[in-house]
C-alpha cells in the first residue's frame, strides 16, 4: 500500500519495534528505473533513521507461462 514520505518513519518504527535481529530489521528497496535521485536518498535515509537495514532488489522478475 502506497504510504506518504511524511508518514513512512512512523509506521516504519512500529514495524521494527522490539526486532532485535538485523536479520528482522532488512527492507527490502524497489523503485522503478523513473523513481527521483533525490526521492530515494529521502526514503532510503528515512529507513535507516527508524532502524532498518536497507537492501536492494536487483534481480529483474519475470513472468513465464507454460502451455
Amino acid at each position: 500500500e502506497p504510504i506518504p514520505t511524511h508518514r513512512l518513519r512512523r509506521k516504519l518504527e512500529a514495524m521494527l519495534a522490539g526486532k532485535e535481529k538485523e536479520e528482522d530489521r532488512v527492507i527490502i528497496v524497489k523503485s522503478s528505473p523513473r523513481v527521483q535521485y533525490q526521492h530515494w536518498i529521502s526514503v532510503t535515509t528515512i529507513i535507516e533513521q527508524a532502524g532498518g537495514i536497507i537492501t536492494l532488489q536487483l534481480e529483474k522478475q519475470e513472468t513465464i507461462s507454460v502451455d
